[in-house]
């Protein structure tokens, strides 16, 4: 297992849910545009304005990630549109 990068986490011993919660404190939400429909069950997970990325990948059409944009924010959420790097 590799070494957490110094500074970063508590350097004392972390165990179960400190650890878990520390990792997740930096950790991103992904919707990926195919899934529009479940903005609503992810928004009831999350706290309100919680940013969510939505990947636009080749094999997605810009239309599926717009409307994966406006369901994210009529459930609440805030919409990041994500153009992955092998696009450009």
């Amino acid at each position: 297992m590799s070494e957490l990068p110094a500074g970063r986490y508590n350097s004392a011993a972390l165990s179960g849910e400190t650890a878990l919660g520390q990792l997740l404190s930096n950790a991103s939400v992904e919707l990926g545009p195919n899934r529009a429909q479940d903005a609503t069950a992810i928004a009831a997970k999350l706290p309100q304005g919680t940013s969510v990325f939505i990947s636009h990948l080749p094999r997605h059409s810009l239309a599926q990630a717009l409307s994966a944009v406006q369901s994210l924010h009529e459930a609440g959420l805030h919409p990041v549109p994500h153009i992955a790097a092998r696009r450009v």
